[in-house]
C-alpha cells in the first residue's frame, strides 16, 4: 500500500494549493448602497430642529474594506440655556448589497438608538446600535460580513461620516470541490494502478 500513498499524496497537494490559490487570488466586485428611515428624528417636545442622516447611492467596490453608511449632522436654532433634547429615537440603516458576479442582491438592517442634546453650535449625540452589531450574506460565490460599532458619539455640528466594516471572502460551491478531487485522486490511482502493472510484468 505504500505506492498507493505515494501517489496520492502529491494529488491531495495539488487539491489544497489549487484551492487556496483561488480563494486568494480572486478579486471579489459587488455594489452597495445604504438608506435611512426616517432620514430626520425630530427634537422632543417640539424642538427647533432634529438629527439628519443621508442616503448613499450606489457604489461599486472590489473585496474587504471600509464603506461608508451615512453621515450624521444635526440642525437647531436652540441657543445654550434651552437646547435642543432627543431621546431614543430610533433610526433603521438598511444595506442593499449586490454581487456583481452573479447579480445576487440582499439587504441587510441595522437599527440605531439617538440620544442627547443640542444647539446651532453645541452638539452632545450617541448613536447607539442594537441587535447584533455583525450580519452576513451569501451571495453567490461569495460571502459577504458587515459589522458596525456599537456606539458612536457626536460632537460636532459638522456632518459626521458613519462607516461599517465590511469582509468579503470566496465561497467555492461544495459540487465543484468534491468533482475537482475526485478527478485529481482518479489521476492519481490510474497511475498507481500502472505503476503496480509494470513490476508485476516479468522480465
Amino acid at each position: 500500500m505504500r505506492p498507493m500513498r505515494n501517489a496520492l499524496g502529491p494529488v491531495a497537494c495539488t487539491v489544497i494549493f489549487l484551492l487556496g490559490s483561488k480563494a486568494h487570488a480572486e478579486i471579489i466586485h459587488y455594489t452597495y448602497s445604504w438608506t435611512a428611515s426616517p432620514f430626520v428624528l425630530e427634537a422632543d417636545h417640539h424642538g427647533t430642529g432634529g438629527v439628519a442622516f443621508t442616503n448613499q447611492r450606489p457604489r461599486y467596490v472590489v473585496n474587504s474594506q471600509p464603506i461608508l453608511a451615512t453621515y450624521l449632522v444635526s440642525f437647531s436654532s436652540a441657543d445654550s440655556q434651552h437646547p435642543d433634547h432627543i431621546k431614543n429615537k430610533k433610526v433603521q440603516l438598511t444595506l442593499r448589497l449586490t454581487d456583481d458576479q452573479t447579480h445576487a442582491s440582499g439587504n441587510m438592517n441595522f437599527t440605531g438608538l439617538v440620544n442627547g442634546w443640542f444647539t446651532g453650535s453645541q452638539v452632545h449625540l450617541t448613536l447607539s446600535f442594537l441587535g447584533p452589531l455583525k450580519r452576513k450574506l451569501h451571495l453567490g460565490h461569495h460571502n459577504y460580513v458587515v459589522s458596525l460599532p456599537p456606539r458612536i458619539n457626536v460632537n460636532s455640528v459638522f456632518p459626521l461620516a458613519i462607516q461599517a466594516k465590511m469582509v468579503a471572502t470566496h465561497n467555492p460551491e461544495p459540487s465543484s470541490l468534491v468533482l475537482g478531487g475526485l478527478g485529481l485522486a482518479g489521476a492519481g490511482f490510474a497511475a498507481w494502478r500502472r505503476s503496480r502493472q509494470q513490476r508485476a510484468q516479468p522480465t
